[in-house]
């Protein structure tokens, strides 16, 4: 997990000046939370597999829209 700190810090930064995905980001933490209270881990696995993806597409959206901005401006 120590090794995993890093790499969240950097996905929160790039998180937290959108505000849809934080929205977003909490409802799936909260089904996740919910499923385990319940003893559902087949659920709790579905929702952070889904939490997860939907993370990672948020980061590459945004690196690929900051690639896109920066070679927008050197030209």
């Amino acid at each position: 997990i120590r090794q995993l700190r890093p790499h969240l810090v950097r996905a929160r930064r790039l998180a937290r000046d959108n505000r849809e995905r934080l929205l977003a980001a909490s409802g799936e933490h909260f089904t996740i939370v919910e499923a385990i209270v319940d003893g559902d881990a087949q659920l709790a696995a579905d929702a952070t597999a889904v939490h997860l993806k939907k993370s990672l597409k948020n980061i590459l959206d945004t690196v690929d829209s900051n690639t896109n901005l920066t070679a927008r401006q050197e030209r």
